[in-house]
């Protein structure tokens, strides 16, 4: 997400709050090299927001926390091919597929850890573990056998309630004095 504001508390806390756009990420869609089958993802991108706290313990070395509500949707679809090819177009004469439209809302609590590195610490390396519950879900899945028939039904109950998250990187503090000091 991209960071909007960020505040310096006092000489030892930082305050920030997050807004930006996320989606699905982690998963590349393609043709399965095992079979004849293709998977496909159509993410869409939607607002986030997060908020965070940390405190120095040490020079260099921060504490604290990130509350964030993270918005999800996307389509993904499976499709089966048959083995069978037309001898005129060259296509598939069956494809079975199914697919699941999912729009997800979560609320997510990550306890963090920041080091700043270098004498200044303006680049820092933090890791945050956490945990993210759903606040409201749908998702819809829709059965295509490949003869005409669709069967679609609400697949919501199948949504996960409950899972951890981790994020690791890297970002930069900018000094807000020219006395060489990040805040």
């Amino acid at each position: 997400m991209l960071i909007f504001t960020s505040l310096c508390a006092q000489a030892q806390d930082r305050i920030w709050v997050e807004t930006g756009i996320n989606g699905p990420v982690g998963y590349r869609a393609g043709l399965n090299v095992l079979s004849s089958d293709i998977d496909h993802l159509v993410p869409y991108l939607k607002p986030g927001a997060a908020v965070g706290y940390e405190h120095r313990l040490i020079p260099h070395l921060f504490i604290g926390g990130r509350l964030s509500f993270d918005n999800y949707s996307f389509i993904y679809q499976h499709e089966q091919i048959s083995g069978l090819y037309s001898i005129f177009s060259g296509q598939p004469l069956t494809t079975a597929y199914t697919q699941a439209t999912v729009n997800s809302n979560y609320l997510s609590a990550a306890p963090l850890v920041d080091v700043g590195l270098g004498r200044r610490g303006i680049v820092h390396l933090f890791v945050m573990p956490g945990v993210s519950i759903l606040l409201h879900g749908d998702m819809k899945t829709e059965i295509n056998n490949g003869r005409g028939y669709d069967t679609v039904y609400n697949s919501s109950s199948s949504l996960s309630k409950f899972f951890f998250v981790w994020a690791t990187g890297f970002r930069n503090s900018f000094p807000w004095v020219k006395t060489g000091r990040s805040c």
